[in-house]
């Protein structure tokens, strides 16, 4: 059956983050909304630095060029199908600015751009429908939009051309995210890449929600002026919330009709601590790979959740599949106020709090210590890489397309998305603003995640230490030798690709 999430993905969080900033307490400043564009007409969206309305700053170096009529199509997920094309303008801000980008490009260059649309579920079906089209030779698409935790299982099967050797492609311009690309590369050779085309990095990245008005029940300090200030760590969300549980019910016992300093689950979420507080499982060296587990920092960071999980009173915990709980579980637990605080991934704010009465706030995840410069963290490892197979038939016009389309989000979608709609159209709380601006400028990434099913789910170690309630060093001694393994077999791999 078909998902009918994802093509509202892109219009919902402009929603959501305008429940966000009217539930944002502290030093609100109203701001001006503007009013529905009609379909194929968007409003001048601010310059990203100088929050003026002035020209694209951003310029493509691909020159004049006519491919005759001839068709770029994306292979997309159902889930996500308006993140690269949409049908038709639909009046939104977002969609708008996807419908006028590409309408620009297709006068351009004298083509048109369209999608195939394989229906996934969440279980990997897009990567089948990729196998099969590319295996037939079908010419069904001529780029491929693969979530992440999958992209890398087609990658080893040699599907793809490395992003360095397709014409007209700069990874070095602003509109390809460095960040995640260079932590992709190996051996030099690059075969999936993230531009401003693949909007679902900025959905997908977590974050932390707090409950405002259990923050003033409870006397709790201004946690913008924490985050600010570099004291939100580790040490500092275990010191608030080990005290924070009431027995609402009077029943004696730990339930979920309590009041707690964190409501957490105990699955995706918990992985993000870790680029959180700059710990890779898996490190390129200039021997090869090299896994991070056993490093002292990791232990201790182990250490540090133990304790703020299993060792107090004031965290609730669920795991999918667990005492009758599934994820989304605690989403509706959040809503009727008990917990002070839950990590979640931004489209859930559109998707499962969008009615929330009680006000909140967002701010990132916990840094390791006070002497870690930076707030980072992560997405959840589904959203959008680009890849181009290696059967296409015209490179240049791929190449040309999606430089020139990455450019022009740059200057138009993305602004849309973030800084026009967030934060100058619907945020009345600069420091609600601010916050998303950290959280964004902080997203890290790992191979691990990529390379999910051939390194046998490292990236999901500490996860499952934690559920397991096994310090971190035994779990990963029992599996040591298979792990080891798979990341040598990998390595070696990505080294005969090409």
């Amino acid at each position: 059956m078909k998902s009918q999430r994802g093509p509202r993905i892109l219009s919902l969080l402009f929603a959501a983050l305008l429940l966000l900033s009217a539930c944002a307490g502290w030093g609100n400043t109203p701001s001006d909304t503007a009013g529905t564009q009609p379909p194929g007409e968007t409003d001048a969206a601010p310059n990203a630095v100088s929050g003026t309305e002035d020209a694209a700053p951003y310029h493509d170096s691909v020159p004049a060029l006519d491919f005759k009529g001839d068709a770029l199509i994306f292979c997309v997920r159902d889930m996500v199908a308006d993140e690269m094309v949409v049908e038709e303008a639909s009046g939104e801000i977002t969609n708008n600015a996807v419908y006028n980008r590409n309408s620009m490009m297709e006068k351009r260059f004298n083509v048109t751009i369209g999608r195939t649309v394989a229906v996934d579920t969440g279980s990997g079906e897009i990567l089948d429908f990729i196998r099969q089209s590319l295996y037939a030779m079908d010419d069904s698409f001529n780029a491929a939009a693969a979530y992440c935790s999958g992209a890398g299982d087609l990658i080893l099967e040699n599907w793809f051309v490395e992003w360095q050797n397709v014409p007209y492609v700069d990874l070095d311009n602003p509109w390809w995210a460095v960040n995640i690309n260079d932590v992709f590369t190996v051996n030099g050779r690059l075969y999936s890449a993230v531009s401003d085309l693949c909007v679902t990095s900025m959905q997908y990245a977590y974050a932390y929600l707090f409950n405002q008005k259990l923050a003033a029940d409870f006397g709790v300090e201004n946690l913008y002026d924490v985050v600010d200030e570099g004291r939100w760590t580790l040490d500092y969300e275990y010191a608030l919330t080990k005290d924070i549980y009431a027995d609402t019910n009077g029943n004696g016992q730990k339930d979920d009709e309590d009041i707690y300093g964190l409501l957490t689950d105990l699955n995706t979420s918990l992985i993000c601590y870790l680029p959180a507080c700059e710990q890779p499982f898996l490190r390129l060296t200039d021997d090869g790979l090299e896994i991070q587990v056993n490093t002292e920092r990791m232990l201790s960071i182990y250490d540090k959740l133990d304790k703020l999980f299993h060792g107090t009173n004031g965290v609730f915990t669920i795991y999918h599949g667990r005492d009758g709980y599934v994820y989304d579980d605690k989403y509706k637990l959040f809503k009727n106020d008990i917990a002070l605080l839950m990590p979640v991934r931004l489209y859930a704010l559109y998707d499962e709090l969008s009615d929330m009465t009680s006000d909140y706030g967002i701010i990132p995840y916990p840094k390791y210590d006070e002497t870690q410069e930076q707030y980072r963290g992560s997405c959840l490892d589904g959203y959008s890489t680009l890849c181009v197979p290696r059967s296409v038939r015209d490179l240049d016009m791929v190449g040309a397309l999606i430089e020139a389309l990455s450019c022009e989000s740059k200057n138009s979608v993305m602004p849309a998305f973030y800084d026009s709609a967030l934060q100058h159209r619907y945020s009345r709380d600069s420091r609600s603003a601010k916050m998303l601006d950290v959280i964004m400028d902080g997203r890290s990434y790992d191979l691990a995640s990529l390379y999910s099913g051939a390194t046998q789910g490292l990236k999901n170690v500490l996860r499952m230490a934690i559920v397991e309630n096994t310090p971190i060093a035994s779990y990963y001694a029992s599996k040591e030798e298979a792990y080891e393994n798979a990341v040598e077999q990998l390595y070696l791999k990505l080294l005969t690709l090409g």
